[in-house]
């Protein structure tokens, strides 16, 4: 079989088509991730030995992971008519005398190869309502994947799960999260991190956990985007980290039970102000953040802006001079 210009999703799905003729199981996934990173190693083999310099620089440490995550979830979740864009990921060709640029491409398609293999690895191990969540965060209304395309789960609320050091959440912070929190927190005092991936909800939950995370001096981060009333949770991490692929930070209007937007006159956005604040944060920038978009929209931060106002205390590869303290 040939493989030179033909994507890499186009393989995975010729194989899974004509060698199991069934929909895609763990098994077959498996066998197309070890193809794809045979592949990998030949193309940088190949580079390497017509002289391509095998230091590409961190700025690109994690090309593509964004576009991959979308595209495998989709995959794996059924929406494959969703991310057939995402899939075309040809080979660039080289001449027969290639270029430093020629070869620093294809290097580079090799990196992005193996960083599609790290994440469908990571993928495989969640379950079913992770992918979901993950779907439903980082892909839909993005990269030409309709807002509509929701992936409804049977319990919407976070997922908390300890992972060694860190407390990972995943999901909606609905009534009881907060408690929650806490219980998983006092259950494991190893844990010095809190790892965040949210579309928001309940804004006095995500206030009384901030707190909580505060008290314990723990850390935030996140690993997938974190809207809504989620941003008030990481904000209570003393430290607050943000690594490349940088998932965003968004900020909306409050609203009532209703829908409609509460008035920026409220003595809720007073209390905004004063959380901000006690976390470390400009609170005239998170309030102007949440004012900015009504309860229907997302406003999303500049990741420099964030580290700017303190929101972040530290931001891969964007912020110089050190950790905000």
């Amino acid at each position: 079989m040939r493989f030179r210009s033909v994507s890499i999703y186009s393989v995975i799905t010729l194989i899974l088509a004509v060698s199991f003729g069934s929909p895609i199981s763990a098994n077959s996934w498996a066998q197309s991730i070890q193809l794809v990173e045979e592949r990998a190693a030949r193309i940088w083999e190949r580079g390497r030995s017509l002289g391509a310099d095998t230091h590409l620089g961190t700025a690109v440490n994690e090309i593509d992971i964004p576009k991959h995550r979308c595209a495998i979830l989709g995959r794996m979740l059924g929406r494959a008519d969703l991310i057939k864009k995402l899939e075309y990921h040809p080979e660039p060709s080289i001449s027969s005398n290639p270029s430093w640029d020629e070869l620093y491409n294809l290097m580079l398609y090799s990196h992005s190869l193996s960083n599609w293999v790290l994440v469908a690895n990571a993928i495989l191990n969640q379950s079913e309502d992770e992918k979901k969540h993950s779907w439903n965060l980082d892909c839909v209304g993005q990269m030409g994947i309709p807002s509509t395309a929701f992936e409804v789960l049977e319990v919407p609320k976070a997922a908390l799960e300890v992972d060694g050091t860190d407390l990972r959440i995943l999901g909606d912070i609905e009534a009881g999260f907060s408690v929650a929190l806490v219980e998983a927190l006092d259950g494991n005092p190893q844990v010095s991190r809190v790892v965040l991936g949210s579309r928001g909800g309940n804004v006095r939950e995500a206030l009384l956990a901030g707190i909580a995370i505060r008290k314990r001096g723990l850390d935030t981060t996140l690993s997938s985007n974190c809207y809504s009333a989620c941003p008030l949770v990481f904000l209570g991490g003393l430290k607050r980290t943000i690594w490349s692929p940088y998932p965003n930070l968004g900020f909306h209007q409050m609203s009532d039970g209703s829908g409609n937007p509460i008035r920026s006159s409220s003595a809720l956005y007073i209390a905004m102000e004063d959380y901000a604040e006690m976390m470390g944060a400009d609170p005239n920038f998170v309030l102007a953040s949440m004012l900015r978009a009504n309860p229907s929209e997302m406003y999303e931060p500049e990741h420099g802006a964030l580290y700017q106002y303190n929101v972040a205390t530290w931001v891969q590869r964007l912020c110089f001079g050190g950790e905000k303290q």
